[in-house]
């Protein structure tokens, strides 16, 4: 597994990396809302159970949550349509609630 240090001036704080990704997942027409509400030392996300995660190269590039299997799954389609073909991307959608991945690509 590699370990990758933050750049300089790279967030790490779920803050600043939402910060950070906030204009692209607007663009995409991701909602990036979290709540600020600690539990268990993390941010908590309210009622939102299936999370869609995209990475290239190993690199979290954007994520977001939703309610509905059905959204979420129409976004997980269009992810890998919209994103699937840039180089070292890896596209998941995981159900929180059930602690599994329910679709992946590639």
């Amino acid at each position: 597994m590699n370990v990758h240090q933050p750049s300089p001036g790279m967030p790490t704080t779920m803050e600043g990396i939402v910060a950070d990704l906030r204009p692209g997942a607007e663009k995409a027409g991701v909602d990036l809302t979290t709540s600020l509400t600690k539990t268990s030392g993390t941010a908590a996300v309210d009622e939102q159970r299936y999370h869609l995660i995209l990475t290239v190269e190993g690199w979290p590039l954007m994520h977001g949550w939703w309610t509905d299997r059905a959204v979420a799954n129409r976004k997980f389609r269009s992810w890998v349509g919209e994103y699937g073909s840039l180089p070292g991307a890896h596209i998941v959608l995981v159900d929180k609630e059930e602690g599994e991945a329910l679709a992946s690509w590639p």
